[in-house]
C-alpha cells in the first residue's frame, strides 16, 4: 500500500507565497478605540434574546458563571459620624476570605419609612472615593442624595482608598484561566453592594439606583446590565462607541469579543436610565450616536420616555450640573418626584477629612486581608467547590463523585443509582453549554451558511482506489474565514460517515513519522467503503504559514483578549466549522473526528458542539490537561479552568465514542468515572489498543 503521496499536502514554495491564506482573522482586529456600529434590531424578542447572550457573556468573561452562592453578608460599621441631617457610617464586609468591600454610608438622620439605595462606584480619580476636589466629589454627591432622602454608599475599587492587598494593576495568566480579573472582581463587589443595601432595614430592596462616572460609568452600566435589581441608572461620561475604556478594571477577556459598550448599556432597558455626556470627552457624540441607537431598543418596549441625554459643555467629569442632572432623574423614578432639575439644585455642604471616612486608621490593615496569591486561591476553591456540588458524592459508590479524584467506578448496574447519575449530568450540562460556548465563542453554522472556495482538484489512484483530491477553503459566509482544507472523496459515490482529521502540525504532518503508511492505509479503507476525509489546518497551522515566515496576528495590542478570541478557541471554531461542513455536504447522518498532537486538545473543546459527533479518535503523549501550566503554554483559553476546563468539556460531550491516548492519570481515571457512571464504558477507550 503507498504511503501518503506528499504532494498532497505540500505545495510548492512559489505556489505557497502565490496562494497566501487570506483569511480576514489575521488583519480585521478589534480594540478598544475602533469604532462600532450598534446592530439593527428589528423586533423586542430579537433584541430579549441579544440581551440574554450580553448578560451571559458578561458574567462568563467575569467570572460569575454560574453565579456563585452569595452567603450572609456581616458588614461592620467601624465609625458614624452624625450631621445635622444626614449619617455617614464607616462599613466593611468580606465578598472573599480576606478580600474586603470598603466604603461609606451616607443616610437620612431621620428615616421615615423604606427609602431607596443608591451604589456610588467610583472612577480613576486619585484618591478614589475620598476624592472631593473638582470634577467628581463622591462625597457632596452623596451627601446631597442623603439630604433627598436616599441611602447613598460610596465604595472603593480594588487598590484603592482603605488598604487593599491587591493592586489595581492585578493580572496574572493564571487568573484569565481562573476567570479572576480585576472587572470580576469589581463587579462581583458591585452585586454584594446591591445585597448589602437591600439588607438595611430602612432600604426599599424594590428601588435600587446606580451611579458612577468614568471607571464608575463603567461599572454601573455592567452591574445593571447582569443584575435586575438596579431599577434605576445614570452611567456618566463613559458609554461611547468609540472608546471602550483604558484601564484593566474595564477589560476583561472575552467582553467584547463580538459587543461593545453601548450594547451593556442597552440592557438597562427598559428600566429608567440616564446618559450623561460632556462636550469634551469620547462622550461627545452621545447625543447623535449613542443615545438614538439606546433609545431604538427602549421604543420596542414602548418606553421611550425611560431613557433620557443630558450632555455637559465640559471636559471629563462628574460636575454640578451632571449632579444634578443626575438628582432630578432618581427623584422622579426613585422618589416618585417630577419637579425637575430646578428643585434639586445643589447646596453648598461640608465634607469630612478622609481620615475621617477610613474605615481603618492610615497605616493600619483588615484582619486577615488576602494579598493577590491567596485571592487567586480562594476564588479557585470556591469555582471547584461549585462545580463539584453538581456531582455529589453517593454512598452507592464508594463515596464517590464524577468530579472527585479517585479511580473507583459508579456500579451502573443499578438502575437507580444510573438514573440519578444521568439526571446530574444532565443538569450539569443544562447549566455550563452556553457558557462553555460563549467562554469559547463558538458558533455552531448551518451547513447553508458554510461557502468553500475550490482552489484545485485532481485525481488520482493509490491501492486501488481511484479518488479527487479537492484543495479547499473553508469558512461562514461574510465573515472572512478561510480554513485551509482538503477534501479526499472517493470517484465511486460515497455515502460513509466523513472523517474530519487535524494536526497540531499542520496536515502535512499526517505524512510524516513511521506511521505514515498505516494513516494512508486507513484513509484508503475509507475511501473503499465510500467515506470521504477531510484534511484540515485549524487557525494558524499548515498552510497559514508560508516558507518564509511564520504569520500571526499583532497580539501587542492592548487588551487584545478583550477584544479577540484566543488562538485555541480559534482552533476549536475551525474544527466544529470542518465538521459541519463535511457532514453537510456528503448529506450524513453523523462525522467522526481523528486529532493528533496538540489538536487533540482543541477537539476536546470542539466537541460538545459539533452536531451528529459520532467517533472521536485522539491521539497525543503527555496531555495534562489538569495542569495550568501546561494549559497556558500549549491551550491558552481565558476562563477554560473557571468552567471546569477538560472535564466540562468531556461531560459536555459525554456519552459520545472517545477513544483516547497520551492522557495522565488523574483525567483518564475521571473519563472512566464519567462513562462508567453514565452505563457507557464500552464508548470510551484509554489508549489504542482495541
Amino acid at each position: 500500500m503507498d504511503v501518503l503521496p506528499r504532494g498532497l499536502f505540500r505545495p510548492s514554495a512559489e505556489a505557497r507565497h502565490r496562494d497566501r491564506i487570506p483569511d480576514k482573522r489575521l488583519t480585521d482586529l478589534r480594540h478598544e478605540n475602533r469604532p462600532y456600529v450598534f446592530p439593527h434590531y428589528a423586533t423586542r424578542a430579537q433584541w430579549l434574546a441579544r440581551a440574554e447572550e450580553l448578560r451571559r457573556q458578561v458574567l462568563v468573561s467575569a467570572g460569575l458563571c454560574p453565579m456563585p452562592e452569595r452567603p450572609g453578608l456581616k458588614p461592620v460599621v467601624t465609625r458614624s459620624l452624625r450631621r445635622d441631617d444626614y449619617v455617614i457610617e464607616n462599613v466593611c464586609f468580606e465578598t472573599l476570605p480576606g478580600f474586603y468591600v470598603t466604603g461609606n454610608l451616607y443616610r437620612p438622620a431621620e428615616v421615615r419609612g423604606n427609602i431607596p439605595g443608591i451604589a456610588n462606584p467610583h472612577g480613576h480619580w486619585k484618591e478614589g472615593r475620598f476624592w472631593d476636589g473638582f470634577g467628581n466629589p463622591i462625597a457632596t454627591r452623596c451627601i446631597h442624595f442623603a439630604k433627598q432622602g436616599c441611602a447613598a454608599f460610596s465604595y472603593d475599587m480594588v487598590g484603592y482608598g482603605d488598604r487593599q492587598a491587591v493592586s489595581h494593576q492585578y493580572r496574572s495568566l493564571r487568573g484569565d484561566l481562573r476567570g479572576i480579573t480585576l472587572l470580576g472582581l469589581q463587579l462581583w463587589n458591585s452585586i454584594r453592594v446591591l445585597d448589602y443595601l437591600a439588607s438595611l432595614p430602612y432600604v426599599d430592596p424594590e428601588r435600587l439606583g446606580c451611579t458612577g462616572a468614568s471607571g464608575g460609568g463603567t461599572q454601573t452600566f455592567l452591574l445593571t446590565a447582569v443584575d435586575e435589581r438596579v431599577k434605576v441608572a445614570a452611567p456618566v461620561n463613559m458609554i461611547s462607541a468609540h472608546m471602550q475604556g483604558g484601564c484593566l478594571c474595564e477589560n476583561a477577556p472575552n467582553l467584547r469579543t463580538d459587543s461593545f459598550n453601548v450594547e451593556f448599556g442597552a440592557c438597562m432597558a427598559p428600566r429608567p436610565l440616564l446618559l450623561v455626556s460632556c462636550t469634551g470627552d469620547w462622550t461627545r457624540n452621545t447625543p447623535q450616536v449613542e443615545y438614538p441607537a439606546i433609545r431604538g431598543i427602549y421604543e420596542l418596549f414602548g418606553t421611550g420616555e425611560r431613557v433620557r441625554c443630558v450632555q455637559i459643555e465640559a471636559d471629563h467629569n462628574y460636575n454640578r450640573e451632571s449632579r444634578e442632572a443626575v438628582y432630578a432623574w432618581f427623584a422622579r423614578w426613585l422618589l416618585d418626584r417630577p419637579e425637575g432639575e430646578a428643585a434639586y439644585r445643589e447646596t453648598p455642604v461640608q465634607t469630612e477629612r478622609t481620615e475621617d471616612l477610613r474605615v481603618t486608621p492610615e497605616g493600619t490593615a483588615l484582619p486577615g486581608l488576602a494579598d493577590e496569591v491567596a485571592l487567586e486561591d480562594a476564588w479557585t476553591s470556591r469555582s471547584e467547590a461549585q462545580l463539584a456540588s453538581f456531582f455529589p458524592k453517593r454512598r452507592e459508590s464508594g463515596g464517590q463523585s464524577i468530579w472527585n479524584s479517585g479511580t473507583q467506578e459508579g456500579p451502573s448496574s443499578f438502575p437507580d443509582f444510573l438514573s440519578s447519575r444521568l439526571q446530574e449530568v444532565a443538569r450539569f450540562q443544562d447549566e455550563f453549554r452556553l457558557p462553555f460556548q460563549q467562554m469559547l465563542g463558538l458558533r455552531v453554522p448551518l451547513p447553508q451558511d458554510l461557502r468553500a472556495e475550490v482552489r484545485g482538484t485532481v485525481e488520482g489512484e493509490s491501492g486501488g482506489v481511484r479518488y479527487g483530491l479537492h484543495k479547499l477553503l473553508l469558512g461562514e459566509k461574510d465573515r472572512g474565514e478561510a480554513i485551509p482544507t482538503l477534501r479526499l472523496a472517493p470517484l465511486a459515490s460515497g455515502g460513509g460517515v466523513p472523517v474530519v482529521m487535524a494536526h497540531g502540525d499542520g496536515k502535512r504532518a499526517w505524512a510524516r513519522g513511521e506511521d505514515g503508511g498505516a494513516v494512508w492505509e486507513r484513509v484508503a479503507a475509507w475511501l473503499r467503503e465510500g467515506r470521504e476525509g477531510f484534511f484540515v489546518d485549524p487557525w494558524l497551522t499548515g498552510e497559514y504559514h508560508d516558507p518564509a515566515r511564520r504569520v500571526g496576528r499583532a497580539e501587542d495590542l492592548k487588551f487584545f483578549t478583550t477584544y479577540n478570541r484566543a488562538d485555541a478557541a480559534l482552533r476549536a471554531q475551525d474544527l466544529v466549522t470542518a465538521c459541519v461542513y463535511a457532514r453537510g455536504v456528503m448529506g450524513a447522518p453523523g462525522v467522526d473526528l481523528w486529532a493528533r498532537g496538540d489538536a487533540g486538545l482543541w477537539a476536546l473543546l470542539a466537541r460538545p458542539f459539533i452536531p451528529g459527533l459520532g467517533r472521536t479518535l485522539i491521539e497525543g503523549r503527555g496531555y495534562a490537561l489538569e495542569d495550568d501550566n501546561y494549559i497556558l503554554e500549549r491551550c491558552y483559553a481565558p476562563g477554560l479552568r473557571r468552567l471546569g476546563g477538560f472535564r466540562t468539556a468531556a461531560i459536555l460531550a459525554a456519552p459520545a465514542p472517545l477513544r483516547v491516548a497520551g492522557l495522565d492519570g488523574a483525567f483518564g481515571a475521571f473519563l472512566r468515572r464519567l462513562y462508567g457512571m453514565m452505563g457507557a464504558e464500552k464508548d470510551l477507550t484509554l489508549g489504542l489498543s482495541s
